[in-house]
């Protein structure tokens, strides 16, 4: 299995960093993604691992660092994992499933 990340995701963790850090600040921040993103890379050896999406063929991973919660959004297709969308679960808006 390979892991794919689409440039709305890779846009969506570098927004998540600028939020983190300027609120806290940037080492943080780097540790926040760093583990986030371990914790979506589990998804090579589970790919079922998160709920099916609202969208035909999508599904979804909640992932939990420190007292915050993010959604990852993916699709699986053949041997590829595809990152969609990573969102704060607490951002208003378009919803990531």
């Amino acid at each position: 299995m390979t892991l794919v990340w689409r440039a709305r995701a890779l846009n969506d963790l570098r927004s998540l960093f600028a939020h983190i850090a300027r609120y806290t600040d940037p080492g943080h921040a780097y540790e926040v993604l760093a583990d986030l993103r371990t914790q979506i890379e589990a998804l090579l050896d589970q790919p079922a691992l998160g709920r099916r999406g609202h969208q035909r063929g999508t599904r979804y991973l909640i992932v939990r660092v420190g007292t915050n919660t993010y959604c990852c959004l993916y699709r699986v297709s053949g041997r590829r994992i595809i990152v969609v969308r990573v969102r704060d679960t607490r951002q208003e808006g378009e919803s990531p499933q």
